[in-house]
């Protein structure tokens, strides 16, 4: 698991649950809370997945969900499916 997906998921919750940042100061304290504790889960999840073996099938899809991903963020770097990730001209 990477840092930024526990990172992501958990900074996203405050808005699910309809709570708006006063400001930037707050907002970017929050986010580098949320990182810390996104890492934190990565390195406690690494620590309990050190010694399990993979099946062959589980590795094959591991590497298959990975493409994916890869695919996924390449060609969003090149054009968002929609405005959720940048700011939409005239907001």
């Amino acid at each position: 698991m990477r840092p930024e997906h526990g990172t992501i998921t958990m900074w996203f919750t405050a808005e699910a649950l309809g709570f708006a940042m006063p400001n930037l100061g707050i907002e970017l304290a929050y986010a580098n809370a949320m990182t810390v504790l996104g890492i934190y889960l990565a390195l406690r999840i690494e620590q309990l997945l050190d010694d399990v073996k993979f099946s062959s099938s589980l590795k094959a899809m591991t590497v298959l969900v990975f493409a994916c991903a890869l695919l996924s963020y390449a060609s969003f770097s090149f054009k968002t499916p929609m405005p959720f990730f940048t700011t939409p001209p005239g907001f």
